[in-house]
């Protein structure tokens, strides 16, 4: 997967200047969903975690309802299928 010096992957640009048609486009494409969903930058922050906006949120939790992925982090920890906020 492609990442910059400080571990950033193009998702995690995408979520954090708010661009949710991007991040739709990056979740929806990539064929490892698992990997990318908890690639870490350098400081230890998913794409998800980085995220301050709030349909980016939903982008991630629309992919996150369509598969069932214990390791998609938020918090630090592994998700409950629940909806994440």
């Amino acid at each position: 997967m492609a990442h910059d010096n400080r571990k950033w992957t193009p998702l995690h640009y995408a979520s954090y200047n708010g661009h949710p048609r991007a991040v739709n486009f990056l979740l929806k494409w990539e064929a490892d969903f698992d990997r990318l969903s908890s690639v870490q930058n350098s400081q230890g922050k998913t794409a998800f975690i980085i995220s301050k906006n709030q349909n980016v949120k939903k982008a991630f939790n629309r992919k996150l309802n369509s598969v069932t992925n214990p390791y998609f982090q938020t918090s630090g920890k592994p998700a409950k299928k629940e909806t994440l906020t």
